[in-house]
């Protein structure tokens, strides 16, 4: 299965549940952007994959203040 794939299956079997998807990719098809909640690059994984996996934690699987979609980090 590839990014996409994933995507799908996880929102939905569980459509609540906030998707970050990690990648070594710069760029993303906005198909694929608009089926997650957070795009990380793995260049600035130390910088920014723990404070996004602590905010999905905090924010909880049914929070209402995810973002329907993210752009991709420049």
């Amino acid at each position: 299965m590839d990014a996409e794939a994933i995507a799908c299956h996880i929102k939905q079997r569980f459509p609540n549940l906030p998707i970050i998807l990690l990648s070594a990719y710069s760029e993303m098809p906005d198909r694929i952007l608009w089926l997650v909640d957070e795009y990380v690059l793995k260049s600035e994984m130390l910088e920014r994959l723990m404070p996004t996996i602590e905010r999905a934690h905090r924010l909880g699987p049914h929070s209402e203040r995810w973002p329907q979609r993210r752009e991709a980090a420049a």
